[in-house]
């Protein structure tokens, strides 16, 4: 999605917004992992099966490492999304699972629970859309606002990869003109979305 203001302006800035497979299927696996860590257990999905996951130690560095692998592939090459999540699925599963057949059988089974609903009207659909027109030009029209006043200049595409949850185990890279975020930032912390977008652009 491209802010309708920039192309009625001419602007050479544009903002495009998309949810990619890749990062979401991370995020699916940390909320499993997080809720059976947890008595509430409220974070989707839930998964009534025990999954044998690394230690949480482990876990959390193998995740930081894919997670900003990731990053730096769609920032790079975002086609490359849907190859990586069909084709190499060891990627998700090496470092973040237990290796043993019972493991590898539920990993599966993760993974095709997830595609099922990504693709559905209630997953990336909506992900997507969450993110309207009028959100989506406000969010344009502060962002500009903001960064010609530092003095920057604006140029070429800020892409916006949405992620349906909040990652706690992510120390994200810098990549120029590229950022990570959840649906909520959107709605629930303007303020540190526009601060987090304005460090993208240099």
């Amino acid at each position: 999605m491209q802010s309708d203001d920039a192309q009625r302006k001419g602007n050479s800035f544009f903002i495009r917004t998309e949810a990619h497979f890749t990062l979401n299927f991370l995020v699916y696996i940390h909320n499993i992992f997080l809720n059976q860590r947890s008595s509430e257990a409220d974070r989707f999905p839930y998964w009534s099966y025990d999954v044998k996951f690394v230690e949480e130690g482990t876990f959390q560095i193998a995740f930081n490492e894919k997670w900003n692998y990731l990053i730096g592939q769609l920032a790079e090459q975002p086609k490359n999304d849907q190859l990586i999540f069909y084709e190499n699925s060891e990627f998700f599963y090496k470092g973040l699972f237990q290796e043993t057949k019972e493991n590898e059988a539920q990993f599966i089974e993760i993974k095709q629970s997830f595609l099922i609903w990504w693709k559905s009207f209630a997953g990336c659909f909506v992900i997507e859309r969450t993110i309207d027109n009028h959100l989506h030009e406000k969010v344009y029209q502060s962002l500009t606002a903001a960064v010609i006043q530092s003095g920057k200049e604006l140029k070429g595409e800020l892409q916006i990869s949405l992620v349906y949850d909040k990652v706690h185990f992510a120390v994200e890279s810098e990549h120029s003109y590229f950022a990570v975020l959840p649906i909520s930032d959107f709605y629930l912390s303007k303020n540190d979305l526009l601060d987090r977008l304005q460090n993208c652009i240099n």
